[in-house]
C-alpha cells in the first residue's frame, strides 16, 4: 500500500469518527431535550453539552489539520487565507501552525468551559442559558482570534510572494 492510500485510509477513519460523534450528540441531544420536557435538568445537560463543542471542535479539527494536513491546496477543508494559500509551503505551515495552537486552546478552553457550566448547576433555566449564551459566545472569539497569530507567523516566516525567509 502506498504512502497516499495510507494516508487516505486515516483520513477516511477520522471522517467516519467525526461521524459517529455527531449522530452520538444528536442523540444526546434527543435525551438532554426529553429530560428537560420531564423536568430533570435536561437544559442545564444539553447546555452543558452544547458549552463544550467548541472546545471539542477545537482539539479534533485542530489535530487534524496539525497532523494531517490537506495535501492539496482548497477552498473548502484548511486554513484558508489569501496568505496561506500562496504555494504549498505557506499552505502547510499555517494549517500545522493553527492546528497546533486550536489544539492547545481546545484542551485550554475545557477546563474553564467545565468549571463556569458548574457554577449555574441548579439555577434558573433562564440563568443557564445566558451562562452558556456567553461561553459560547467567548469560545467562539477565542477560535476566530486564533487567526491573528497565525497570519503574524505566516508573515514573519515568508514574504509577500510566499517565499521562506
Amino acid at each position: 500500500m502506498g504512502k497516499r492510500a495510507g494516508r487516505t485510509m486515516k483520513t477516511g477513519r477520522y471522517l467516519l469518527i467525526a461521524v459517529v460523534v455527531s449522530i452520538m450528540a444528536c442523540f444526546l441531544a434527543a435525551i438532554l431535550f426529553l429530560l428537560y420536557h420531564y423536568g430533570f435538568m435536561g437544559f442545564w445537560w444539553f447546555m452543558f453539552a452544547c458549552d463544550l463543542l467548541i472546545p471539542a471542535t477545537m482539539i479534533m479539527a485542530g489535530r487534524m489539520m496539525w497532523k494531517h494536513c490537506p495535501r492539496d491546496i482548497n477552498g473548502m477543508v484548511g486554513y484558508r487565507t489569501s496568505r496561506s494559500m500562496k504555494n504549498a509551503d505557506t499552505w502547510k505551515f499555517a494549517n500545522e501552525y493553527c492546528g497546533k495552537l486550536w489544539w492547545k486552546l481546545g484542551w485550554i478552553l475545557t477546563i474553564p468551559s467545565i468549571a463556569v457550566q458548574l457554577f449555574s448547576y441548579g439555577k434558573s433555566t433562564e440563568t443557564v442559558g445566558i451562562v452558556g449564551g456567553i461561553l459560547c459566545t467567548v469560545q467562539t472569539v477565542i477560535l476566530v482570534i486564533a487567526i491573528f497569530p497565525t497570519e503574524l507567523a505566516l508573515k514573519r516566516s515568508f514574504t509577500e510572494t510566499g517565499e521562506r525567509r
